[in-house]
């Protein structure tokens, strides 16, 4: 706890603004000194618990792009270095039984899942193609979280305790045909800024031994699994997870499914979880 509490306040120092910039009024704050001040998330203590981890995003207004840097920062020396930077980057977390951790990222060919050992090597561990746009652009499936366009190829991830497992979610265009739409078809688009796209989230599990299996196949109006890939939840000898059933008039109903490791069956639950949305899926 007081390691933890320590790698807080490195980090809050590191950050902290120069002492002529601290003498400034509030005041002298503009709109673009708000836009790119760094956020900080995903802080991580190290195994050994010598140093800590952790992305910081930011913005730059003058190109209209944001940027990421997966950072380490050691705990003695209080020294730190940029470990990654990519478009964005996020869902750190440790990958079990090793020293290497594992992030989702846009190194340039959409947010795929990367290896980070721990001589800064990168390495990709899922990249899914072809990607499907996220956000506020024509033909990408619309987000509630964030406006900002985004290409997604593994929306979110989960390492099993053991490190025997991944489960994972990627999104993939559905094999809809394009079609005329008539009367209200037309109406309902009227308010449509940018025309969306029909996709659908795979979940899907891999073992140790890179023998990789679909487990279920669900659209992006599951918010469970759009948003938070099931919210995987490990058991000894098996894997839970959610689904969100959107009935037409906007009732939800929820469903929860076990999956036996050992034969790769699931059933159904007969009670789904009493939080099926639970924490965001971050790994």
């Amino acid at each position: 706890m007081l390691r933890a509490a320590s790698a807080v306040a490195v980090v809050s120092l590191l950050l902290v603004t120069s002492p002529s910039a601290a003498e400034q009024s509030a005041t002298d704050w503009t709109l673009d000194d708000i836009i790119s001040a760094p956020i900080v998330t995903d802080l991580r203590l190290a195994k050994d618990g010598k140093s800590v981890l952790y992305i910081v995003k930011s913005a730059d207004p003058g190109h209209n792009l944001t940027a990421a840097c997966l950072r380490q920062a050691d705990l003695e020396s209080r020294q730190q270095q940029c470990v990654l930077t990519a478009s964005a980057i996020e869902q750190l977390s440790p990958i079990p039984g090793t020293d290497s951790w594992s992030v989702v990222a846009d190194l340039g060919e959409g947010m795929q899942l990367y290896r980070v050992d721990a001589d800064n090597k990168v390495s990709p561990i899922v990249n899914h193609q072809p990607t499907v746009g996220i956000g506020s652009a024509d033909r990408s499936v619309r987000s509630a979280l964030s406006d900002e366009p985004r290409r997604a190829g593994v929306l979110s991830y989960s390492w099993s305790p053991d490190g025997n497992w991944l489960w994972y979610a990627v999104l993939l265009k559905a094999p809809v045909q394009p079609n005329l739409l008539f009367d209200d078809q037309i109406i309902d688009q009227i308010g449509v800024r940018r025309p969306s796209v029909e996709a659908l989230v795979e979940y899907r599990l891999r073992s140790k031994q890179g023998e990789d299996r679909l487990i279920d196949t669900r659209p992006t109006s599951d918010r469970i699994a759009f948003y938070f890939g099931g919210n995987a939840y490990w058991e000894p000898g098996r894997l839970r997870y959610s689904t969100e059933d959107v009935a037409p008039a906007g009732a939800s109903g929820f469903s929860s499914f076990a999956l036996n490791l050992e034969s790769l069956q699931k059933d159904r639950q007969t009670q789904p979880l009493s939080n099926p949305f639970g924490m965001p899926f971050l790994g």
